[in-house]
């Protein structure tokens, strides 16, 4: 599928649901910069890219192998790099 030039956003409210216990990421990450997106009519100047699951090959370019079981067993761990 070809974008063409421009910028695209890739946003759903159920990315605020992106925390949990001993996860680094909070659900402001992604609220408070949409919110400055809206409020300052940046993001109505985008093209909106509807979010989707990641295929493997995209999740294994860039974890490991260990850690995406770890994830999919539900027992990922937590360190420095995560």
């Amino acid at each position: 599928m070809a974008l063409g030039k421009g910028t695209a956003l890739v946003y759903n409210p159920e990315h605020i649901k992106h925390s949990g216990f001993m996860h680094p990421e909070h659900p402001s990450r992604c609220s408070e910069p949409w919110k400055k997106l809206q409020s300052s009519g940046l993001a109505g100047q985008c093209r909106e890219i509807a979010p989707r699951k990641a295929t493997m090959e995209e999740l294994s370019s860039i974890h490991t192998e260990e850690y995406l079981e770890e994830l999919f067993n539900g027992k990922p761990t937590m360190d420095d790099s995560t």
